[in-house]
């Protein structure tokens, strides 16, 4: 009886740490990367309404708190653009944000595609921080293409115009 007692308390205390461990969890992160398209929930769980996506590569900030659904996977809770919710961690990642950013370097159009006749979604203004998705593109003339996110989808910059920081 003894053994088997001391054999769950060793199971007991190794399952609890294994549960430490697998928590999307550390305490001096501030941001939330997403690594895809993630909705930004009510609550934590695929059931909840969904407030907005969030863009691959966008940050949020991590209001420290965080909850695992009945399938065993983990939401964050997050601020993002004012708004409050939760995000899954399938499609996010708790920790520093990349600090790659693109600086347009004068009047710049953002397009489609990382090419000159890419459809313009917009233009940026001088000194306009866009966040980097990771992702350069060298044209058939050889210009590079900074893939950015604008208004939270992915996009061109060229990089006659920008600069990655």
């Amino acid at each position: 009886m003894k053994m088997l007692r001391k054999l769950l308390v060793v199971f007991l205390i190794a399952a609890l740490c294994v549960a430490t461990v697998a928590a999307p969890v550390a305490s001096a992160a501030k941001k939330v990367t997403m690594t895809g398209a993630a909705n930004l929930r009510s609550g934590a769980g695929k059931g909840y309404a969904s407030k907005l996506i969030i863009a691959k590569g966008e940050t949020a900030k991590y209001l420290k708190k965080y909850k695992k659904d009945g399938r065993g996977v983990y939401w964050l809770k997050v601020k993002y653009n004012g708004t409050k919710g939760w995000v899954s961690t399938r499609f996010a990642r708790l920790g520093k944000a990349s600090s790659k950013k693109v600086t347009a370097t004068g009047k710049a159009n953002i397009r489609i595609a990382p090419k000159k006749s890419g459809t313009v979604l917009g233009i940026v203004k001088k000194g306009k921080t866009l966040s980097y998705r990771g992702k350069t593109i060298k044209d058939s003339r050889g210009v590079k293409w900074y893939h950015v996110n604008y208004n939270g989808q992915g996009a061109w910059i060229s990089s006659r115009y920008a600069k990655l920081k």
